[in-house]
């Protein structure tokens, strides 16, 4: 048998930007932008949700995809679906609907929210299945799950984690360009304290083939950081947080799909 590389079995040992994700195979290429694309405009992104296991071996890889939809209105419309394989094959989803303003922080109004488990044989788990509605008021998030009525309180200026795949991408390339918020992880988990802002062009050692990137990048309390990649005409075209990478890619869901019949190598 074949003994691995010392360098395939070495640890990672530097945060994920576009380049690492290009040496570990997360990234093939950058996602061509057309000149049509506005930001402000209906666009539907698709996501492969890339995950690293903090070594340069063949176990990191594609676990999943995202998809973002967004209509512009008023108020502005954002329809998210995600879908992640787990540990022993078990796939988790999750189906969202929201409404934004279109403030610098697809800040949100209302939404729905609908998580669901199924098997390695694809069956459903009902016991696992949960949806919530939920609405803000001045500072309060009015929430429903069946006849559990919580609220939380937040502050005035609140955004969503995948909302922020909308914001970033109007946000202007200036040095001056921060703000401070409250962000809800998966529409559900209130994290207070967070901060949204302009770090410049990418530095070249994070630069991987293509057009030049702009960086911006999110720190706050208890939550990972988190540095959005946007390429010149305001796309949207890789997220990274801790060990985990959204990678723009318009065939996510069939990339994905393939590598889940093909079993995790």
């Amino acid at each position: 048998m074949a003994k691995k590389s010392k360098r395939s079995s070495s640890p990672v040992g530097v945060p994920l930007c576009p380049v690492v994700l290009e040496q570990l195979g997360g990234l093939r290429a950058l996602a061509r932008t057309a000149e049509t694309f506005r930001p402000d405009g209906p666009w539907t992104h698709r996501y492969r949700i890339w995950t690293c296991y903090g070594r340069r071996s063949r176990g990191n890889g594609n676990v999943g995809w995202l998809r973002i939809q967004r209509t512009p209105g008023d108020p502005v419309a954002v329809a998210i679906e995600q879908r992640i394989r787990n540990a022993g094959g078990v796939v988790s989803s999750v189906q969202a609907r929201v409404e934004c303003r279109a403030d610098a922080l697809a800040s949100p109004i209302a939404w729905t929210v609908e998580s669901r488990f199924t098997d390695t044989q694809g069956a459903p788990a009902p016991a696992l299945t949960t949806s919530e509605k939920a609405r803000v008021s001045g500072a309060s998030i009015e929430a429903s799950a069946g006849t559990h009525t919580p609220t939380r309180q937040g502050s005035k200026n609140l955004a969503a984690d995948w909302c922020l795949f909308d914001a970033v991408q109007r946000l202007p390339f200036q040095k001056n360009t921060s703000i401070a918020f409250d962000v809800l992880e998966g529409l559900g988990i209130l994290k207070k304290g967070q901060r949204l802002s302009y770090a410049g062009l990418a530095p070249e050692k994070e630069q991987a083939g293509g057009p030049r990137l702009h960086l911006f990048q999110q720190v706050g309390h208890g939550a990972w950081p988190y540095e959005y990649y946007v390429d010149g005409r305001h796309r949207l075209q890789i997220v990274v947080t801790g060990p985990r990478a959204y990678v723009l890619d318009d065939a996510a869901e069939r990339v994905v799909a393939a590598a889940s019949k093909g079993g995790r190598k």
